[in-house]
């Protein structure tokens, strides 16, 4: 397994997963919206999704936490979401218009999210999280926001007062994916490092994602 996600958009409510081989239950080529990179979630994508959206992907004995909405619902979710996500993520509405542009050119009945390559770095870490970072779109809780960030691997760099993927500069492909149904547009550029500002937070600055994904393998 490459270790990353992969938001599906289908005609098929099927949760989206794959089996001990690897193989998935969904049509590569035709379904996959969007690809999360190496170990990311892609923190954008849970935008279109609510915790009763929370379903199973099962194979062999394994049951694994996935998302599956139908369109309409995700784009209402996508609308009212908007402010208080960007509110977050200072400076990233260009980034937010390139992902709406990408969910909304999708005519699919369905969107899925597959995990599974993530889940299979540590299941009990991702089950313990998954549901947490989809619950930070509808609590705005702190602590969820920490774990939002966590399996996104974003940071906010203190010193430097900007985010941050890896210890790398953040791009738009970390919050919406690497487009695989059209190619990345040309704009917006990277964002600046300056300028940034952590979101706001009554009484403390902004915690640090508390389990980083990619320090689980070299």
């Amino acid at each position: 397994m490459s270790n990353r996600a992969y938001l599906i958009a289908s005609q098929d409510p099927t949760p989206a997963g794959r089996d001990s081989d690897g193989d998935a239950n969904y049509d590569e080529q035709r379904d996959v919206l969007a690809d999360g990179g190496g170990y990311q979630l892609p923190v954008f994508w849970l935008s279109l999704f609510s915790e009763s959206d929370i379903c199973f992907h099962q194979f062999d004995e394994y049951r694994v936490s996935t998302l599956v909405c139908q369109r309409e619902s995700a784009l209402n979710q996508l609308e009212q979401r908007r402010d208080s996500v960007l509110a977050a993520f200072p400076e990233c509405e260009a980034h937010w218009r390139v992902w709406q542009n990408l969910v909304e050119g999708s005519t699919a009945a369905y969107f899925k999210v597959d995990a599974t390559e993530l889940w299979d770095l540590d299941p009990d870490l991702f089950e313990s999280d998954f549901r947490v970072a989809v619950r930070w779109f509808s609590s705005g809780d702190d602590s969820d926001f920490e774990t939002l960030l966590s399996m996104g691997i974003l940071a906010f760099d203190a010193d430097n007062n900007h985010f941050t993927v890896g210890g790398s500069q953040l791009l738009g492909e970390h919050l919406y994916g690497y487009l695989m149904k059209a190619s990345p547009p040309s704009g917006p550029p990277p964002l600046p490092v300056s300028g940034l500002r952590p979101p706001p937070l009554p009484t403390q600055s902004l915690p640090q994602p508390k389990r980083p994904w990619w320090k689980l393998f070299p």
